[in-house]
């Protein structure tokens, strides 16, 4: 796998657990924006990932989106909203992602037959 195609699954990752972390919160003291923006740099800096488009939706809106560091390292270009990614094979790993999201989130247990 290309480095720029693991930084985009780790990218995927690392936003899919930060908003459930972040969910969990807001049941409990409210949407932190700032902790959550600051959580994500923290965890850029630390997969070294170089650029990225997070958002946060609650009841089908985006509560929360930052587009965050740089799209074209050689041109110095910032990322937006609009950035385009290059997410190759990538969309398997997110719609797993999603779908255990939400199996988590029904009222009985998933592996249990009945």
């Amino acid at each position: 796998m290309s480095r720029p195609n693991a930084l985009l699954i780790a990218a995927a990752l690392i936003a899919v657990v930060l908003a459930q972390r972040v969910h969990a919160e807001a049941d409990v003291i409210g949407f932190d924006a700032v902790g959550f923006d600051a959580r994500v740099a923290r965890a850029m800096a630390a997969w070294r990932i170089p650029g990225m488009v997070v958002a946060v939706f609650e009841e089908g809106r985006a509560v929360h989106v930052r587009a965050l560091g740089t799209a074209d390292l050689e041109r110095g270009t910032p990322v937006t909203r609009g950035t385009f990614f290059v997410n190759a094979s990538t969309t398997k790993a997110m719609v797993v992602a999603g779908v255990l999201m939400l199996v988590v989130s029904l009222p009985f247990a998933w592996l249990t037959l009945a």
